[in-house]
């Protein structure tokens, strides 16, 4: 009968257990399945190609089944690329203890049906973008230990059921957009060992909760926050490893009992507002200190020479406080330390010397990578040590610090730099050729000092090269032709230095160059069409020199310019064209040049021009209206004569212009124009009357016997009946010489007069053009700074080869005049014509018909310049 009952039982309930097996193996599957139903997007078709009923679910990739039960256990598919939501289905995995779906692009709610997972102890859905509230059910999950929802599109506060995770270990929210208080519970759950809270709108005070409740705790991070009031003392109390609450507005002082966290290996509580002073032994119980960041507060004091005593410390971070005071040589006790970061304090140096000593003792940190000290008030001379720093060091900062002196060439000992930034200090000498040696030296950074010399053409040999900061110096010389070799080249900034020469064609090879000023130098030339191959650049300042010729074309091709300026040149001819290309241009001066013709009315298409000045040119005709140009003041246009348009741009209207209006424009330099013109006629009919009355009375002798006994001013109507009113037939035809006993005045005679006693036509030429200098420069040929070499013509000549300006009379024309490159113009030409007259030769002397020609051209183009 017991036998019986026994086979009874075993075909009754192992086809019963058979089919609960089946049904579980089966479970997992569909739910696996409908997981894969609901990917949109699975880049590396993993899914597709694996996840098949034809092969068992525990041999899926990112499936694991456990031993026993050989039902599924964990789930990991991070870095898959894959897009869509999370199935509900997932909740019937029943013995799931590990879902890992980080990094990827799941979206929408995480589904409520997650809570059946009881036997969860990881769940990763960080770096996702799932949206909606933490899920208040999370506290349905008995064994959860790992909770990482970093880095998604979780909203509104921390949910209170989180408490009830009683074997919580890691609690992972950051880079959310969590608001709220800090809950207390979360410092009540006693096995966690890691609070990641950063990067959220977290707010309120941290008062409550931190206590020894917290015996786990290694890693506590709350920053970038919104938090307020100070840091708790308790902290102090908890063995932690990292505490970081940067970026949280904290106030108050540090808790020195921060300090006395011997476990502690990371304390980061930067760019906070944080005062007071450092405890002076704050060393003393930091063993295991490695990491130490407090920058960006209001700390005031010494920074304690105890903290040598922190001997693991491999990061010094305190830049933007307050510190004074020296800087520690106990630094270079450090013998780990590879970052030292002093940066904007007011720090000082020993005052019995001039030489900044810490930098000697720093020699003992031999792993130093990265040493900053920029904007401190050391007022020092770097020491020759500077050159047996660590051959680690990548970074060298230390701009606007008031260092003195020259920079010491065993710079060129530091193998491995990266940056080298003095800028803004007193350095003086030349540069260091042995710079040459810095092969890995990326950016170099020695504007605004007292710098002198060449550009040394060693710094060609930099082939990583990318910035070259030279700006507001004193060298001089020529730009290296090498640098155009330097593929490496972005930025190159020389502008405010003593540069001669022209630019080296070289340069305009560099295609991957960002930046170019070479403002404020003496380089001169013309801008070469190679301009257009600086493709990305975006920035071109050639401002202030003495470049000439037109403004090239094929500027249009450098299509990413932001800003381009070569304002304060001598550059002529029209605007292009083509710059309506530079679609991206936002700045563009091209001020005080002697540019001409019309501003090209497709500049008004450049939407992001912001900047805009032509004034001081001999720009005419219509100033373009709209677009960009309709936010363009009168300060963009001053000084161009014939320019017309809008009256708030205090122009005059294009087509009311009249000759009243422009007559009082050109009265004042007119009536220097007039009078030369009326002399050349005077002096013409009396050459004429003079050859008249020899003709009839006597006959020229051969020398120069004696000087003529009395001569009398000859009026203007006996010049007209002299010369039948200047009739032309009485004229000198040809190359009429003779031999005359006149009287000729020193510094007006020409060479052939004063040496043979010969006169011609050409000679009173020489005369005229002498004196038309004199009308201009306010200068007799006479005055006693014309002595040895120096005459008034060459003086003259000089100046027409530099600036006009230095010589003309400064009643007749000033910069700050209306017209003034009209009337800059008009005078350059009658100098030039002048010396045209007074060329030593008189073979080679412009005669009188073509100067009275050459001289109403002036007039008609000046009348025509002034409107």
């Amino acid at each position: 009968m017991e036998k019986t009952c026994f086979i009874l039982f075993v075909l009754v309930l192992l086809p019963a257990c058979l089919a609960s097996t089946v049904t579980n193996l089966t479970t997992d599957q569909s739910a696996l399945l409908a997981f894969k139903a609901h990917i949109n997007v699975d880049p590396y078709d993993v899914l597709a190609n694996n996840w098949s009923t034809t092969a068992s679910v525990c041999h899926w990739i990112g499936v694991s089944c456990g031993v026993r039960h050989q039902r599924v256990t964990a789930l990991n598919l991070s870095d898959m690329g894959l897009t869509g939501i999370i199935a509900p289905h997932l909740g019937n995995l029943s013995f799931l203890a590990s879902l890992n779906l980080f990094s990827n692009d799941f979206h929408g709610y995480v589904p409520k049906e997650l809570a059946h997972l009881h036997r969860l102890k990881k769940m990763d859905l960080g770096s996702n973008s799932f949206t909606g509230e933490v899920p208040s059910w999370f506290g349905m999950l008995p064994k959860l230990q790992h909770l990482y929802l970093d880095s998604n599109n979780f909203t509104g506060v921390i949910p209170s059921e989180t408490g009830n995770l009683r074997r919580l270990e890691v609690l992972s929210l950051p880079s959310n957009s969590l608001k709220g208080h800090i809950p207390s519970f979360i410092f009540n759950i006693s096995s966690l060992r890691k609070i990641d809270l950063r990067n959220n709108s977290l707010s309120g005070s941290l008062l409550v909760g931190i206590n020894n409740d917290l015996p786990n705790l290694e890693e506590l991070d709350l920053s970038y926050n919104r938090l307020s009031g100070t840091l708790p003392n308790e902290i102090g109390d908890i063995n932690l490893e990292r505490l970081s609450i940067h970026e949280s507005s904290l106030t108050g002082l540090i808790p020195f009992k921060i300090f006395n966290i011997s476990t502690i290996r990371m304390i980061d509580l930067h760019s906070n507002q944080l005062s007071g002073h450092l405890p002076i032994c704050m060393g003393c119980w930091l063993p295991n200190l490695e990491e130490l960041y407090l920058g960006s507060n209001k700390l005031t004091g010494t920074i304690p020479s105890s903290i040598s005593n922190a001997s693991k410390l491999t990061i010094v971070e305190m830049v933007s406080n307050s510190f004074t005071g020296f800087i520690p040589n106990t630094l270079g006790n450090l013998r780990l330390l590879r970052r030292l970061l002093l940066a904007e304090n007011n720090l000082t140096r020993d005052s019995s010397t001039q030489e900044l000593r810490f930098f000697s003792s720093l020699t003992n940190c031999r792993q130093l990578e990265m040493f900053e000290l920029s904007l401190n008030q050391l007022n020092g001379i770097l020491p020759i040590s500077v050159g047996n720093l660590s051959t680690s060091l990548q970074q060298f900062i230390a701009f606007g610090c008031g260092i003195k002196g020259k920079i010491p060439s065993g710079i060129g000992n530091l193998s491995s730099l990266q940056v080298i930034s003095l800028d803004s200090n007193q350095l003086t000498g030349f540069i260091p050729t042995t710079l040459e040696r810095l092969q890995q030296l990326d950016r170099l950074y020695l504007e605004h000092n007292r710098l002198e010399g060449y550009i040394p053409n060693n710094l060609c040999q930099i082939r990583k090269l990318g910035d070259l900061y030279l700006s507001d110096n004193q060298l001089y010389g020529p730009i290296p032709a090498c640098l155009g070799d330097l593929n490496s080249l972005r930025h190159i900034y020389l502008e405010s230095n003593k540069l001669t020469s022209t630019i080296p064609s070289t340069l305009w090879g560099l295609k991957d160059l960002l930046g170019l000023n070479l403002s404020s130098n003496f380089l001169s030339g013309h801008l070469p069409l190679e301009v257009g191959n600086l493709k990305v650049i975006t920035e071109i300042d050639l401002s202030w020199n003495q470049f000439s010729g037109d403004i090239p074309s094929t500027i249009a091709g450098a299509q990413s310019l932001v800003s381009l300026s070569f304002a304060h040149n001598s550059l002529q001819g029209s605007i292009p064209e083509s710059l309506h290309n530079l679609i991206s241009l936002e700045f563009l001066d091209l001020s005080n040049n002697n540019l001409s013709g019309m501003i090209p009315k497709s500049l008004a298409a450049l939407r992001y021009l912001q900047y805009f000045n032509v004034s001081f040119n001999r720009l005419h005709g219509e100033i373009p209206t709209g677009g960009c140009f309709a936010n363009f003041t009168a300060q963009s246009f001053l000084q161009n004569d014939a320019l017309c348009g809008e009256p708030r741009l205090q122009v005059p209207p294009c087509k009311t212009r009249t000759h009243s209006q422009s007559r009082p424009k050109i009265v004042p330099l007119l009536k220097y124009i007039l009078p030369p013109i009326a002399l050349v006629v005077l002096i013409v009919a009396f050459i004429f009357a003079l050859i008249r009355a020899r003709k009839q009375n006597m006959k020229l002798p051969t020398r120069i016997d004696s000087l003529p006994p009395a001569w009398r001013r000859v009026s203007y109507q006996e010049l007209i009946q002299a010369t039948d009113a200047f009739c032309e037939s009485n004229l000198l035809e040809g190359e009429i010489m003779a031999q005359t006993m006149t009287l000729a005045t020193i510094g007006y005679m020409a060479p052939e007069y004063g040496t043979e006693g010969i006169i011609s036509t050409r000679g009173d030429i020489y005369s005229y053009g002498i004196t038309l200098m004199e009308t201009f420069v306010r200068k007799k040929p006479t005055d006693e700074m014309f002595a040895g070499e120096m005459s008034l013509k060459s003086w003259v000549n000089e100046a027409l080869c530099s600036s006009i300006i230095e010589v003309v009379d400064k009643n007749l024309i000033g910069r700050e005049d209306e017209h003034f490159s009209a009337k800059e113009q008009c005078v350059s030409s009658i100098l030039v014509l002048a010396m045209d007259c007074s060329t030593d030769s008189p073979s080679k002397r412009i005669n009188m018909e073509d100067t009275v020609a050459r001289l109403k051209k002036i007039k008609t183009n000046f009348l025509a310049n002034t409107g």
